[in-house]
């Protein structure tokens, strides 16, 4: 079976779409849940940032081809991983931490800084029992850790696999068994260590790891049903997540843990993987707007720069009204996610493009009319950053 696709720039747009999506709903339960008596499941933003992640990767790395050595494959890796993600990370706890000082924060500058190397650590390795409720423009970088774990081993086990001759099939098959467990040893911990911790969360990003690998198997799935029938499940995933976003309980309780996490994560999947076979959908056509698109492009930025604001712009500091402070917080952010997507993502984003030499001709790039399901994924992730992390 065939499937019609659009332009490669659709159907990244179509992934943007969702970190947008994503993003939103982490914003919401942070700039609107405090003050209204909805939103309070935006966190599971997360949850749809950490799907999409191991579905991207593990495309680009089990495309790979290069004939190099193990070593000089996963250091490349890293290096890469590095410069995508530690740019705007330094940028911000650098002047987040420059803020706490001249506007005479509860923290010393000392303390502030050292905030500052804590999340920095954090966002390199996973801490137990660090105080995240101490580190107001830090504490998020917590989920940087989950997936700096992710980066470091996940492709050893996929390079390991692939040089043994493991097909995709079966390795999907071993990486959703090894979800499952993770996600059942998180289950006694604590709401917190369920939500911060390593376990559950790893298992999440495998859930997008099986579900690429699934898709380049030598059998991947056709998903043939009548065009109503497609938007009907794809209504249904997005409304599965805006449910949650608005109504869901509190991340640290067990309604999350035995029914908000798993239905997040089954409806992220069907998002990612059904929206990019069945393009031209009307559902997947919400996801391609220019405007949510854009906002996806910049979510990592956003993500990192939009607690600033809420701290920065307090009703004790100011004495401005409400509403006036909130529309300054939202120019705020946006003029700092946009500072950040420019100098701090964009130059390094590009230093990835290999350099031609002087009257080389750029290689052709082919898009067949219909290609295999298994293409598609392939195609869609060529163009695609690196991770999805906000």
């Amino acid at each position: 079976m065939t499937t019609q696709l659009g332009s490669r720039t659709d159907r990244v747009q179509y992934l943007d779409g969702i970190r947008a999506i994503a993003i939103l709903a982490v914003i919401s339960v942070h700039w609107a849940h405090p003050y209204l008596p909805y939103f309070p499941g935006g966190y599971v933003g997360v949850d749809i940032f950490f799907v999409l992640s191991g579905f991207l990767i593990t495309s680009i790395l089990w495309r790979g081809t290069t004939p190099a050595s193990l070593a000089f494959r996963y250091g490349t890796f890293l290096k890469r991983r590095v410069r995508r993600l530690y740019p705007a990370l330094i940028g911000l706890l650098a002047v987040a931490t420059l803020a706490m000082a001249v506007l005479n924060f509860p923290q010393s500058v000392s303390g502030a800084a050292g905030d500052a190397l804590l999340a920095s650590v954090q966002a390199g390795t996973f801490v137990k029992g660090l105080d995240l409720t101490q580190m107001v423009m830090f504490g998020h970088t917590w989920s940087l850790s989950v997936e700096w774990i992710f980066y470091l081993l996940w492709p050893l086990g996929l390079y390991w696999a692939r040089g043994r001759g493991v097909s995709a099939g079966r390795l999907a098959v071993v990486t959703i068994a090894l979800a499952a467990a993770l996600y059942i040893v998180a289950l006694p911990g604590t709401g917190e260590w369920f939500y911060y911790g390593p376990f559950a969360r790893s298992g999440q990003l495998l859930v997008g790891c099986a579900a690429a690998l699934w898709m380049l198997s030598a059998r991947p799935p056709r998903f043939a049903v009548a065009p109503w029938l497609r938007t009907v499940i794809l209504l249904t995933a997005l409304a599965a997540l805006l449910v949650w976003v608005l109504w869901g309980s509190n991340e640290k309780l067990p309604p999350y843990r035995f029914l908000g996490f798993p239905l997040v994560t089954v409806a992220s999947v069907a998002l990612v993987v059904l929206g990019s076979v069945w393009h031209g959908n009307r559902v997947v056509g919400l996801f391609e707007v220019a405007p949510l698109a854009l906002l996806g492009r910049v979510s990592y930025s956003l993500y990192l720069w939009h607690l600033v604001p809420m701290q920065v712009l307090s009703h004790e500091r100011l004495g401005l009204p409400m509403p006036v402070l909130a529309a300054i917080g939202v120019a705020l952010a946006v003029v700092l996610t946009a500072l950040s997507y420019r100098f701090l993502e964009v130059p390094f984003l590009r230093a990835r493009a290999p350099k031609r030499r002087s009257g080389q001709r750029p290689a052709p790039r082919l898009l067949p009319a219909e290609t295999t399901t298994a293409t598609t994924t392939a195609t869609t992730t060529a163009t695609a950053p690196e991770g999805s992390h906000p």
